[in-house]
C-alpha cells in the first residue's frame, strides 16, 4: 500500500484525498486533546463539541487540499508544478474563510 508521497501527483485523487483527510482527522483530534487537557470545558457536551469541531475542520481541510491540488495536476497537465500545491491551498483558504 502506497502512502501519500508515493502517490504521483495526477493520479489516484481518491485515494490521496482519503489519505489527507484522515491525516487533518487524526491531527485535528491531537490538537483538540490539547486544548481540552489545558482548557478544561464547563461540561462534556462543550468538550466533545469541541474535540468533533476540530476534527472535523482539519479532516475537511486535508481533504479538500489534497483534492483541488490533485484536480489542478490533472486539469492543468502539470503534476509536478508547485502552482497545484498553492491552489489546494487557496481552496483550504476559502475552507477555513467560510468557517469563521
Amino acid at each position: 500500500m502506497k502512502v501519500y508521497g508515493e502517490i504521483l501527483e495526477d493520479t489516484d485523487c481518491l485515494r490521496k484525498t482519503w489519505l489527507a483527510g484522515r491525516l487533518g482527522a487524526f491531527t485535528g483530534l491531537v490538537a483538540s486533546a490539547y486544548h481540552v487537557a489545558l482548557y478544561s470545558p464547563e461540561t462534556y457536551l462543550e468538550g466533545l463539541t469541541r474535540v468533533a469541531k476540530s476534527t472535523v475542520t482539519m479532516a475537511t481541510l486535508g481533504a479538500v487540499f489534497a483534492a483541488s491540488s490533485s484536480v489542478s495536476a490533472e486539469l492543468r497537465d502539470a503534476p509536478d508544478d508547485p502552482m497545484n500545491y498553492f491552489i489546494g491551498g487557496c481552496a483550504s483558504g476559502i475552507i477555513v474563510g467560510a468557517r469563521s
